[in-house]
């Protein structure tokens, strides 16, 4: 497994588990009330476990399943979106827009901090779609050619040759 999807898991399963301790410290505050300003931690919670958690670990084990790079990209441009670099790039700014929205909502003075979490957010789902979209188009070309070379292969064999399909001459 890459070492950018195990970051992706084990960034999952701490937000994972950060998401849980606020989510039974809320239904503790809900059962016996004992901090009033804790309710201001939901939103932190669902982040958590929404963006922080299932999202970030569906990023991981898409990132180790998808097909890897088989050849060279055609483009330079395809290049930058297929380098690993990029994708930590995503782990990254993922995991800052999450730690951002956390200190706005612990912060009354933030006031654009939400505004860039959500941004890095968006930005860093785009940049996802963009190496999983360079990564597939690769991997069709690579599929592409080589059915083409077995196709081409086989139409320039001798009619008559042994060893050419299933109507080979016994």
């Amino acid at each position: 497994m890459p070492r950018v999807a195990r970051c992706f898991l084990h960034a999952a399963l701490v937000f994972w588990l950060a998401g849980t301790v606020l989510g039974v410290l809320l239904l503790v505050q809900k059962a016996a009330p004992f901090h009033a300003q804790l309710w201001v931690l939901l939103p932190v919670h669902y982040e958590f476990l929404l963006w922080g958690w299932l999202v970030q670990l569906a990023l991981g084990v898409a990132y180790w399943i998808l097909p890897g790079k088989v050849g060279t990209p055609g483009s330079a441009f395809a290049a930058c979106f297929l380098s690993p670099k990029w994708v930590w790039g995503v782990f990254v700014l993922l995991n800052t827009s999450l730690l951002l929205f956390c200190v706005q909502q612990l912060s009354a003075f933030a006031s654009l901090l939400p505004a860039f979490a959500q941004a890095a957010k968006l930005a860093a789902a785009s940049g996802f779609a963009l190496h999983v979209l360079a990564r597939l188009a690769l991997y069709e070309q690579q599929r592409q050619a080589q059915e083409t070379l077995r196709s081409g292969a086989g139409a320039h064999a001798a009619p008559g040759s042994r060893g050419t399909g299933p109507r080979a001459n016994p």
